[in-house]
C-alpha cells in the first residue's frame, strides 16, 4: 500500500464534534495491474459528548473494498471511572483498564483485510480481496495510543479473486503487533 491521508477533526459546539478523513492510495503489487489498485477509503464520524463519561458515535467507514464497500459506525463510549473505558462501538469494540501511570491493558476486536490489484503468476491482472476477524489483547502506552503491543487470534480468514478463481480459506492464526506512532 502507498497512501496519503487528508482529514479534519473539529468541534461544532460544546457537545458535538466530528472526524472526516479520506485516504487515497495505490493498493497493488505495483506490477502491470497497478492502475486498478487506486482506491480512496475514508470515514465520516459525528460524536455527541454530553459529559466526560459518555459519548455517542455515528457515521460511516468507507473501506472501498470489493467485498465490503462501506460499514456503519455506531455505538457509545462509557468511562464511568478514570481507569476504565468501554468502547461499545461497531466495527471496532474495545474494553480498556489503566494498569498504572499512563499504561492501558485492553481487549479489542476488528475486521482486517483489504483489496489489492495483483498480477497473477501467468501475468494476467486480477484483484484479490482478503478478509479476517481479529481479537487482540494489548498494552498501550499513553492515552493517545502512540505506542502499543498486541497479541491475538486471527479467525474467519478468506481470500477471493475478482476473476472468479476459486476462493481460499487459510487456517486461523495468531498475530503479534507492535506499533509506534510519531
Amino acid at each position: 500500500d502507498f497512501t496519503m491521508i487528508v482529514g479534519r477533526r473539529g468541534r461544532l459546539d460544546r457537545c458535538w464534534s466530528y472526524d472526516i478523513a479520506v485516504r487515497s492510495g495505490w493498493f497493488s503489487d505495483f506490477e502491470g495491474s497497478a492502475r486498478r489498485g487506486l482506491r480512496s477509503p475514508g470515514h465520516a464520524v459525528l460524536y455527541y459528548t454530553p459529559t466526560d463519561c459518555f459519548q455517542l458515535q455515528m457515521g460511516v467507514d468507507c473501506l472501498d473494498r470489493d467485498d465490503i464497500v462501506c460499514l456503519p459506525v455506531f455505538g457509545a463510549v462509557f468511562k464511568p471511572i478514570p481507569d476504565f473505558r468501554l468502547d461499545a462501538v461497531f466495527p471496532r469494540p474495545r474494553i480498556a483498564y489503566r494498569v498504572g501511570g499512563q499504561r492501558w491493558l485492553y481487549l479489542a476486536a476488528e475486521m482486517g483485510g483489504g483489496t489489492w490489484a495483483i498480477q497473477r503468476a501467468d501475468t494476467t491482472n486480477d484483484v484479490a480481496t482478503y478478509r479476517d476477524y481479529r481479537i487482540s489483547l494489548g498494552l498501550q502506552d499513553g492515552d493517545s495510543a502512540t505506542t502499543f503491543t498486541e497479541i491475538g487470534m486471527v479467525i474467519g480468514r478468506h481470500l477471493e479473486y475478482r476473476s472468479g478463481t476459486p476462493s481460499y480459506d487459510p487456517l486461523n492464526t495468531t498475530i503479534l503487533r507492535h506499533v509506534v506512532c510519531y
